[in-house]
């Protein structure tokens, strides 16, 4: 009788060390008392990180989209005008020129064509004609924006950099009778 009291004994013992193991741990600052990141640091950085892949997802979806359009352009009676291959890009000017944390400015794109001219118009994808995504390079801001078409045929969106640092800038945009653009401005 005494030696199962004793193995009952051992084995709540073993119960009570695996629950110890299993309680939160005590975290203070940015890492716990076992050298991990607090959930909240974690989680912060996984949703970055995830939205950064869905984003590119998106748009390597749209590509495919426009590839399965053109090879079975021959089966449907929609417009089948060839796709230009040549190279948009934007250029982009802030206003005023100094940018400075906490300050409101204008971002204003030009979208040019192959040629050096001016784009009047580009294809609403996905409800807006143009997607600017703004993420600092830590990846602890993340900013995504709608520049709206101004009479000038620019693209123009106000902005405030609430902090200081590098930012990389994503210009997303489709011109009329030609592939997705996504141009990267650091």
């Amino acid at each position: 009788m005494d030696n199962g009291t004793h193995a009952t004994s051992r084995k709540r013992s073993n119960f009570h060390k695996l629950l110890r193991r299993l309680r939160p741990l005590d975290c203070s600052g940015n890492l716990c008392s076992r050298g991990r990141l607090r959930s909240d640091e974690f989680m912060k950085k996984l949703f970055f990180l995830v939205l950064i892949i869905n984003t590119l997802f998106l748009i390597s979806c749209q590509n495919t989209t426009e590839v399965k359009k053109e090879d079975h352009s021959a089966h449907s009676n929609q417009d089948s005008a060839p796709k230009e291959t040549g190279s948009f890009t934007s250029e982009l000017k802030t206003n005023p020129e100094q940018i400075k944390a906490g300050e409101k400015i204008d971002l204003s794109f030009t979208i040019k064509n192959p040629k050096g001219e001016t784009v009047e118009s580009v294809q609403i994808v996905h409800e807006k004609p143009m997607h600017l995504l703004i993420v600092s390079e830590d990846l602890n801001e993340f900013y995504h924006e709608h520049p709206e078409q101004q009479s000038d045929k620019t693209f123009k969106v106000p902005f405030t950099f609430k902090n200081g640092g590098k930012y990389k800038l994503y210009a997303d945009f489709t011109p009329n009778a030609a592939k997705q653009v996504v141009q990267n401005f650091e």
